[in-house]
């Protein structure tokens, strides 16, 4: 985790969100470097340590050691307001054998201060401060509850039977990235529905990701879990790079460190973002390419 004022920030929202109800928080500390020590405003709250294992060995954990029967499992950088929380319970009372995902966008606060650099602008450029942004290329349907294929485990609602009936996320990918869409080709094929709810928000405070360097980590970590997917048993997923681009892709290779320089001083003009976005793609593809051919 290795982010206690995200989290704290995140703790602090669903401490109002569900005053009033009886409810289990538990919080899986992934670190390997250190220890989490919660105020004591959040009692309601146990942290377990499961250092360094991957975000889906930690949401097996956590599934694991729950009480409940009805499993939400949040990122630590998503608020969670009161609205949203009673959505979640209704909805499943209402279908409680499906899987759910909501909405988010970046908190107004976030959305202004990335708007003022290169990289932010990027950001929104790509649609990327959204979850409709990230469901690019899948159904959305910006009205009402909808169904879908796809699901990421940033707002996952699920019952600890559905869970178990899918045996949960495969903890063998080691970081975040692919282990999403093998749960959500899993859950599809055992009949399970899933659905998004649009009208119901929650706030992305990826506050310590909006910069062009964090960002290519996860590239290279989302394309890491890629070929580990193909490696059990995804091969449509295979990424097929033709001789030509991949020697493009080792020439950009030896210029990475420079074109980091240069997008790390690059001046904040609006009239240069189109150059600056163009090198952002390029370093993108770069280390797409990166972390598929290191992965195993």
């Amino acid at each position: 985790m290795d982010r206690e004022a995200i989290l704290f920030d995140s703790l602090a929202h669903l401490s109002d969100a569900v005053k009033g109800f009886s409810v289990e928080v538990i919080v899986i500390n992934d670190s390997k470097t250190s220890n989490l020590v919660l105020n004591t405003e959040y009692d309601f709250v146990r942290v377990v340590n499961n250092p360094g294992k991957g975000v889906a060995s930690a949401r097996n954990f956590g599934a694991s050691i729950a009480k409940s029967e009805l499993l939400w499992f949040v990122d630590d950088d998503m608020w969670i307001g009161e609205s949203l929380f009673k959505r979640a319970l209704e909805l499943h009372q209402k279908f409680p054998d499906s899987v759910f995902n909501f909405n988010w966008i970046y908190p107004g606060y976030l959305s202004k201060k990335i708007a003022l650099i290169p990289f932010g602008r990027f950001l929104e450029d790509i649609n990327f401060t959204t979850m409709k942004g990230w469901c690019r290329g899948n159904f959305w349907d910006d009205n009402e509850l909808f169904k879908t294929d796809w699901l990421a485990g940033a707002t996952l609602l699920i019952s600890k039977t559905t869970y178990a009936k899918v045996n949960g996320y495969d903890s063998s990918f080691p970081l975040a990235g692919f282990e999403d869409y093998d749960f959500s080709v899993r859950v599809k094929k055992a009949g399970i529905t899933s659905y998004i709810e649009p009208n119901y928000m929650a706030y992305h405070n990826e506050v310590n990701k909006t910069s062009l360097r964090g960002f290519l980590t996860r590239v290279r970590n989302n394309a890491i879990t890629r070929k580990h997917g193909v490696s059990i048993g995804y091969k449509d997923q295979e990424l097929k790079i033709s001789l030509l681009k991949r020697t493009i892709y080792q020439i950009i290779g030896v210029l990475e460190t420079p074109l980091l320089f240069i997008c790390d001083n690059w001046p904040n003009l609006r009239a240069l973002d189109f150059l600056y976005f163009r090198i952002c793609h390029i370093l993108i593809g770069y280390n797409g390419f990166k972390g598929y051919s290191t992965g195993k």
